[in-house]
């Protein structure tokens, strides 16, 4: 079951500001991102965004596989 295109568009734009708190905040703290206070929040927030990014680049590897086809699996290669 597909979901709306109106979730999926409103799950990219959260992904893609979600990366970009989370990049900005690695850029700031550095090192210290992971030894501060509050690191294990840090880490959990890693470990969200990055399955969220995940997602959607096996979603958008689906679509792109489905308009050609098949399955596109070669993008694996590069994770």
């Amino acid at each position: 079951e597909e979901d709306p295109v109106g979730i999926q568009i409103a799950s990219s734009i959260f992904c893609v500001c979600f990366a970009a708190e989370l990049l900005l905040r690695l850029f700031v703290y550095r090192f210290s991102f992971l030894t501060m206070d509050g690191w294990a929040w840090n880490l959990f927030d890693l470990a969200v965004v990055g399955l969220q990014v995940s997602e959607e680049i096996v979603a958008f590897a689906a679509v792109e596989g489905q308009q050609r086809g098949g399955f596109a699996t070669s993008f694996m290669r590069i994770l």
